[in-house]
């Protein structure tokens, strides 16, 4: 745990459940009973959350949100370069470039949050379509468009070219899928998405601003966990698949844990049997080279900041015996 949050009480004790936890068996009670007894008590910030039926993406934005500011509260700018706000590492930016086919005035969104939501429909409103695999989820948000109704505020021109691309790339990429629909009546697309455990990012949707930082390449994302939904808009069920360290892979269903063959996840991924529909998946970036050289280093670099502040303490010390 970091010195900058040794102060911060809720922080450590989280941080000693979580290191109970790596030494014992996979349990989703676990982390019901820490959200339970620990964070509602805890954080101020959680006292008014209600605990009860959520959708899924909808508390993991309100649980990174909260955690995130509290991170925050106990990092100063100087050691915000040292040490990273744990959160940071699931922050995602998409940069929504319009620019007017008239007079070619050029408008940039960057619009932050951790899930990249992903519209399972596509195509007309006369003629929708539905994606099959996540491919084509992807390729589909990232398509440029068209916006007729979209007014210049350089020209008062209407009709404009809008391009979405990623500002900021995140260790942890979690997407939704986007399978509930409101209006005058809701609905849910329980449509198959096939899904693979390795994801390519083409470097096309990176944006330029960042694409030097990133030197101009493909990332590949590695499948983590994924929760999954059963039932309608109404109310249903939810539950979840994820791997250990070992890449031994378990179904987590309320208080019931299990352990999942390599052929029954094919078949979950390739959404070939009758399992309930993929709502949210968990990706991690992998490494290349240069990102473990700047961990590395960055490690260091606070390795040497704790021993020349142990350094000055027994020095302190010395000066007092």
């Amino acid at each position: 745990l970091s010195p900058n949050f040794k102060n911060h009480k809720p922080l450590q004790v989280l941080f000693n459940y979580l290191n109970e936890l790596e030494k014992e068996e996979p349990s989703p009670m676990s982390g019901s009973k820490i959200f339970r007894a620990y964070w509602v008590n805890n954080f101020t910030t959680m006292k008014n959350f209600k605990i009860g039926q959520h959708d899924a993406q909808e508390f993991i934005s309100s649980v990174f949100d909260i955690l995130n500011n509290e991170f925050n509260k106990y990092l100063t700018e100087a050691s915000k370069n040292i040490n990273q706000n744990p959160i940071s590492t699931f922050k995602l930016q998409i940069k929504k470039t319009i620019t007017c086919n008239h007079c070619g005035y050029v408008r940039s969104i960057d619009e932050p949050g951790y899930l990249l939501p992903l519209t399972i429909l596509y195509g007309p409103l006369h003629d929708l379509k539905h994606c099959n695999d996540l491919t084509c989820c992807l390729k589909n948000f990232f398509e440029p468009s068209v916006m007729n109704d979209w007014t210049c505020d350089s020209c008062k021109q209407k009709n404009a070219r809008r391009l979405k691309t990623i500002s900021l790339l995140p260790k942890y990429l979690v997407i939704q899928l986007k399978r509930f629909i409101y209006g005058d009546i809701a609905n849910k697309l329980d449509a198959a998405i096939k899904f693979d455990p390795i994801i390519e990012i083409d470097s096309d949707i990176i944006d330029q601003s960042i694409k030097e930082k990133y030197h101009n390449k493909n990332f590949s994302y590695k499948l983590l966990t994924f929760i999954c939904h059963g039932g309608g808009p109404g109310g249903g069920h939810y539950w979840a698949y994820g791997k250990d360290s070992n890449n031994n892979w378990y179904k987590y269903d309320d208080s019931t844990v299990t352990s999942i063959t390599p052929t029954i996840l094919i078949d979950i991924l390739n959404q070939t049997k009758e399992i309930g529909t993929p709502y949210v998946l968990f990706y991690e970036r992998e490494n290349d080279l240069q990102e473990n050289l700047s961990e590395l280093q960055s490690s260091l670099q606070e390795l040497k900041t704790r021993l020349e502040t142990l350094r000055k303490k027994l020095e302190n010390l010395k000066s007092k015996l």
